[in-house]
């Protein structure tokens, strides 16, 4: 099909990019033809990921790779795949992962403590709390019994909405 799709249109910077991605077995080759690829579509956001990913395998281009998931990033921000290669390849590279976040941090949970010692299980709270030591941090969590729809726990925001009437409400 990639073939079929470059003779159709040997200008299609996508068809190449993948080209160079699935078919050459010699990753010199393989990067020239993404490289070429991603001239012909600058703005071809899965074409630096993938690209990204070939270079990501050597430990001397990390920070080349880096910078490809960067763009990828720039062209289409909403893509989860992006940000989570940026961060195997962090974590693979021995980067901090904390101080390479950018930004605040909304926490979305299904369990979250009313108030301190109310027999929740408080692992989401001891991660907010971590969080919070370096971006700002918002937690969205079902209401309950007693608690608050808006409050401040330390450095953490916490959000509480209401999914039943108020006598169900403890279904969380």
């Amino acid at each position: 099909l990639l073939a079929k799709a470059l003779q159709l249109d040997p200008q299609s910077g996508e068809a190449m990019v993948l080209r160079g991605a699935v078919l050459v077995d010699d990753a010199a080759e393989s990067e020239r033809i993404m490289r070429e690829g991603l001239v012909l579509a600058p703005s071809h956001s899965r074409g630096y990921e993938m690209l990204a990913g070939l270079l990501g395998q050597d430990p001397e281009r990390v920070d080349e790779a880096m910078t490809l998931l960067d763009q990828a990033i720039a062209l289409d921000p909403l893509v989860p795949r992006n940000h989570q290669m940026k961060g195997i390849l962090l974590w693979q590279s021995g980067g901090d992962l904390m101080a390479a976040a950018k930004g605040p941090v909304l926490v979305l949970t299904s369990t979250f403590p009313a108030r301190p010692g109310d027999g929740t299980p408080g692992f989401v709270l001891s991660l907010a709390e971590e969080l919070a030591r370096t971006r700002p941090v918002t937690v969205v969590a079902p209401r309950t019994a007693g608690s608050v729809t808006r409050e401040r726990i330390g450095s953490v925001d916490v959000v509480r909405f209401r999914y039943f009437p108020r006598r169900w409400e403890g279904l969380a």
